[in-house]
């Protein structure tokens, strides 16, 4: 994303980033308002498998909502590449670039606060992790890779990571329990049970806990290398792309085959789960990077490229809008007339969508931007 808010996007972005992150926030649209308001619609098989893959899968395996958050860090990281190569070329120094990632990381993890409740909950109710937290640690160690390591380390560092996590996971023991994956014997609901304060997401530990930033920064290090990938100029379009789709599908033949030992768990951020996420993702950024850079067709992937550039106006958009209906229904009797549901009530939640999208497109139109 570029660095200043509201602020005319420069060039030099590759749309198959912007590509990729559109289609990520398009889901994860779908899965926050569209999942409550099917369930108040007639059901059906089709019905039925929409929310099972927009939801959160019960604990192991993964739905298609399960790869979202994770695919976010992941394009943190190929994100990281371009722009900071974008920034050498307008003669910034580290010093500059270094005080924009720090001020980036404050703002998400502000964002982060407000989103689990910092205006409504006082504390210890306040939950201090959550996705914006998680993405802006991520993003920074990430960004101090990028200033100071080679892509050798990061490789080696990524690897170092999930190996490392699942030692961790396996043989960590937990005194009441025999299983080390079972949702309250795992090795990471001990850690936060003992250092987490706050309010937790399962009361007693949280999947964006302390422990689970360990795989999540590996992921986001391997968007490092797929950035350098694309931005290769000794290196074809054409090739890169097909790079990336190869070492996608190795990715997630390697993730099933390391499911047989430790499973895929989105909650753990197992690491078998962080490579089903990198296959995912490196095999989606490669087709669209093959479509748009390689072969010049953008304007199948326009649409989402528009929601991608604008991605916090979706999330940010969302999020108020489901908040201020709800407050709405609950205090105004025209409100709860026309939304008896509130926010899942299916007409509310087709408005809210329709109004952050044309939001969305509206301001890429204008080639202006809501950024961190």
């Amino acid at each position: 994303m570029p660095h200043s808010p509201m602020t005319p996007v420069g060039s030099g972005r590759l749309a198959s980033i912007d590509a990729t992150r559109g289609l990520l926030v398009f889901g994860w649209l779908l899965s926050e308002i569209g999942v409550p308001a099917l369930y108040h619609v007639d059901s059906n098989a089709v019905t039925h498998v929409i929310i099972a893959e927009l939801s959160p899968s019960f604990w192991e395996g993964s739905t298609i909502r399960d790869l979202v958050l994770p695919a976010f860090c992941f394009l943190a990281g190929v994100s990281i590449v371009p722009a900071f190569e974008r920034r050498k070329e307008r003669g910034q120094s580290n010093r500059d670039v270094t005080i924009r990632i720090g001020r980036r990381v404050l703002l998400l993890v502000g964002i982060g606060l407000i989103c689990e409740g910092g205006l409504f909950e006082h504390w210890p109710s306040l939950r201090l992790v959550g996705a914006f937290q998680r993405i802006a640690i991520c993003y920074a160690v990430a960004a101090f890779l990028e200033l100071s390591t080679g892509r050798r380390m990061q490789a080696g560092l990524a690897a170092f990571l999930l190996l490392n996590y699942w030692a961790i996971l396996a043989y960590g023991t937990v005194s009441d329990s025999s299983d080390p994956f079972s949702p309250e014997g795992n090795v990471v609901a001990a850690v936060d049970r003992l250092i987490l304060p706050g309010r937790k997401y399962f009361a007693t530990w949280d999947p964006d806990g302390f422990m689970t930033t360990i795989p999540a920064i590996a992921v986001t290090i391997i968007g490092l290398l797929a950035g350098s990938l694309l931005t290769d100029k000794q290196r074809s379009c054409g090739n890169a792309s097909l790079w990336l789709i190869g070492l996608g599908i190795a990715a997630l033949n390697l993730a099933f085959l390391w499911d047989m030992g430790l499973p895929i768990n989105s909650y753990l951020w197992t690491s078998s789960f962080c490579l089903l996420v990198m296959g995912v993702q490196l095999m989606l950024l490669g087709s669209l990077h093959a479509v748009i850079e390689a072969r010049g067709i953008a304007a199948c992937a326009a649409p989402f490229s528009a929601l991608g550039r604008n991605s916090l106006v979706i999330v940010l958009g969302v999020l108020l809008l489901r908040r201020s209906t709800e407050v709405l229904t609950a205090h105004l009797s025209l409100f709860r007339r026309l939304f008896p549901d509130g926010p899942s009530d299916p007409v509310c939640a087709t408005l809210i969508a329709i109004a952050v999208i044309a939001t969305a497109c509206l301001l890429d139109r204008q080639r202006t931007y809501l950024t961190v």
